[in-house]
């Protein structure tokens, strides 16, 4: 894979710049966020599930284009003419927070994750259709042999989405910008200034009330060392990017100036 995937692209040309979105890492508050920035028209009474619906947010993505358009998009890309830009989530919060959205707290009986992909975890854990799986069993269901299912967006890699996954992987230089969930703000101000719009960005109540999951404050509670070594064989490559983005700055002396750690004393 030599580009990130194109249909968690949204492709700004007259910026000359790419926003790769990610699910579960504030997906919805960008689109929004995109859609009013480029001046689209939307529904009256816009909802949650209408924002990823391409017919009600016809946002551009590079995989809705013509594929004369996808090509040209890719040759600009190659040519180093499109910046690319994403931010990416702490990878436990994220996998936790569709493990409780998209299963354990999933209500939605006619739901895609409730007719498929529940019973296929459960069928996988040997449990009764009643049951839930547990956060154990869902990540032994995702380390499973692959099937459309397990590679479903909500859990798949960040890694994968961006293209740096693969043998065929793009350099994490070839992102202009990458931003931690906690420089949300930062990443926000930046396409404010690039698409010349004063919004203020979505929260994620924005349509109206929605319960949340809980997941940065839940993830000590179910992350024991047998659990989390799992989730590391799974997860590793998004761990050590998340990683990369969130390393603390030097320590510097009272002027300001970086301090050598390895100088002598």
């Amino acid at each position: 894979m030599s580009h990130p995937s194109l249909i968690h692209t949204i492709w700004l040309e007259q910026q000359q710049a790419a926003f790769v979105y990610l699910p579960k890492v504030a997906c919805t508050s960008w689109k929004l966020f995109f859609a009013r920035a480029l001046a689209l028209p939307l529904p009256e009474q816009l909802s949650y599930g209408q924002v990823h619906a391409q017919d009600s947010l016809p946002l551009p993505y590079v995989a809705g284009l013509a594929a004369e358009e996808q090509q040209r998009f890719l040759a600009r890309l190659a040519a180093n003419e499109i910046q690319l830009h994403a931010v990416i989530r702490n990878p436990r919060q994220r996998i936790l927070s569709a493990y409780l959205d998209k299963i354990a707290l999933h209500r939605n009986p006619n739901s895609f994750f409730s007719r498929q992909v529940l019973p296929a975890i459960q069928a996988h854990a040997q449990l009764a259709g009643s049951d839930k799986p547990s956060f154990e069993q869902f990540l032994r269901w995702l380390d499973s042999p692959a099937t459309p299912l397990t590679q479903n967006d909500h859990w798949l890699p960040m890694t994968n989405l961006l293209g740096l996954a693969g043998a065929a992987a793009l350099p994490v230089a070839a992102y202009a910008r990458l931003w931690p969930m906690e420089e949300l703000d930062q990443a926000a101000d930046h396409f404010r200034h690039l698409l010349e719009v004063d919004l203020v960005f979505p929260g994620n109540q924005a349509l109206g009330p929605r319960p949340s999951t809980g997941s940065a404050e839940l993830v000590a509670s179910h992350f024991d060392p047998a659990i989390d070594a799992l989730f590391q064989s799974l997860f590793a490559p998004d761990l050590q990017l998340y990683a990369s983005l969130t390393v603390p700055p030097p320590p510097s002396d009272p002027l300001g100036q970086p301090v050598d750690l390895h100088s002598p004393c």
